[in-house]
This record gives structure tokens, C-alpha cells and sequence, in this order.
């Protein structure tokens, strides 16, 4: 049994577990992580991230399709402020998450 299998319960394959570590990477550059900076207290609720909102078990809280794809896109050589501002069109253009993930993957591979 690997050891992210015995961590988070949902993640059962390899390929999710990368795309875990993609969305975490996500996540710190647009600075949704708990952690320092916030003190104990947990980041404000946004589109992608309503850390709240996972705590009580809300479906979609947590974007995961989406921050995937902008992770991905910080390790195909975009810098941390091209994915800050691809976060930020994503979101106001109001998408669906398969929606904005497929918009995210196009820009990144056609660049």
C-alpha cells in the first residue's frame, strides 16, 4: 500500500495522486494554503478554494479539475504570475469546473 493511500482515502491511483500534488502547487502560488501567513485561521472562501465549506463536507468546496490544470501549468514553464492571472479570468468568466479545466488545458498546451 503506498503511503498517500493510507493519508487521503479518495486517492486510489498514481495519476491522482500527481494531480493532488499539481493542485496543492496550485494553491500555494495563488495563496489558498493554510499555513503562516494566516495564522492558525484558514484562507477566505474563493471560487476554487472554500476551505470551510470542505470542513463541513460541501460538495465542490474545492475545484480540484481546475487547480490541477494550473498547476500543470506551472511546470510547463509558465511563471507563478501568468497562473495567478489565469486563475483570475477563470473566475470571473464563471464557468463550470469541466468547463474552466478544458479552457485551462487548451491555453496551456497551445502556448
Amino acid at each position: 500500500m503506498k503511503v498517500y493511500r493510507s493519508v487521503e482515502q479518495r486517492i486510489h491511483t498514481d495519476r491522482q495522486h500527481l494531480n493532488r500534488h499539481y493542485a496543492n502547487r496550485a494553491m500555494e502560488i495563488l495563496g489558498l494554503t493554510p499555513g503562516p501567513k494566516w495564522r492558525g485561521r484558514i484562507p477566505p472562501a474563493t471560487w476554487l478554494v472554500d476551505w470551510a465549506g470542505e470542513t463541513y463536507g460541501k460538495l465542490g468546496a474545492i475545484k480540484w479539475g481546475v487547480l490541477e490544470q494550473l498547476g500543470r501549468m506551472s511546470y510547463a514553464g509558465f511563471t507563478d504570475e501568468a497562473v495567478r492571472d489565469a486563475a483570475a479570468k477563470i473566475e470571473k468568466l464563471r464557468l463550470t469546473v469541466k468547463d474552466a479545466a478544458r479552457v485551462l488545458r487548451h491555453y496551456r498546451l497551445s502556448a
